[in-house]
């Protein structure tokens, strides 16, 4: 389904037709920020299959950081020098800012960190990976990481949850608005049934991961293999 087709099977469901301008076209009036705060919390509560990338990013010389965009978390980062491929070594995060990697020498960057920067106002400027050394050239990266589902937004957008499991995102949706309306009860009973779901998907991710392990080794580095970016995150920054 595509978002509008969420959004009409939300209010004819549910019988929040509160939520849209009217019955006609079922313009959005509230809807949307439900559909996506209930695809934020699906997102949180398992990693979907087709949710791991890993993706091309540009290190500049002199720059020890990256600013990242709807990423959820970072499993490993690969840097490429002269056609030769090697893993950062993860560290603390305070440790990379205390020796303030914008100053001292340059180098082949060789440990990394995420966190998320403030400015001088206090402001948050966003989720940021920073590496250490700070690079001496240009170099490119490798990052795996999770991605959050795709956004709705627009009328024909879809995600992996609005195409695979349409019902419980709309379930999902029903859930923060009862949260909002501070219903505890009504909540409750829709957090248990999206359990409930989200534990048989889960349940199903496990059996495939299980079937391709066939040896003593991790099976991250060994057996997974993950997807390149796909057309649907063309468009994100990071």
């Amino acid at each position: 389904m595509n978002l509008l087709e969420v959004r009409t099977n939300l209010v004819e469901l549910s019988g929040r037709f509160d939520l849209v301008v009217d019955t006609n076209t079922y313009d959005d009036r509230g809807a949307n920020f439900f559909i996506q705060a209930g695809q934020r919390l699906l997102d949180g509560m398992i990693e979907a299959p087709n949710h791991m990338y890993e993706f091309p990013v540009s290190l500049t010389a002199g720059d020890p950081t990256i600013e990242f965009s709807e990423v959820r978390a970072v499993k490993r980062v690969r840097i490429i020098d002269d056609g030769k491929t090697s893993y950062l070594d993860k560290a603390m995060l305070d440790n990379i800012l205390e020796s303030n990697p914008h100053l001292g020498d340059a180098g082949l960057p060789n440990k990394y960190a995420i966190g998320i920067k403030r400015d001088e106002s206090g402001d948050s400027s966003g989720k940021k990976l920073f590496v250490s050394p700070k690079p001496n050239k240009d170099y490119d990266l490798i990052v795996e990481c999770l991605y959050l589902s795709t956004k709705l937004t627009e009328d024909d957008d879809v995600s992996w949850w609005s195409d695979n499991y349409p019902d419980l995102l709309i379930q999902a949706a029903l859930y923060k608005a009862e949260v909002f309306l501070r219903n505890t009860q009504g909540s409750n009973d829709w957090l248990s049934q999206i359990s409930f779901a989200v534990g048989l998907i889960d349940n199903d991710k496990v059996e495939e991961v299980a079937a391709e392990i066939d040896q003593m080794k991790n099976s991250w580095d060994y057996k997974y293999s993950l997807p390149k970016r796909s057309r649907d995150h063309e468009q994100r920054k990071v």
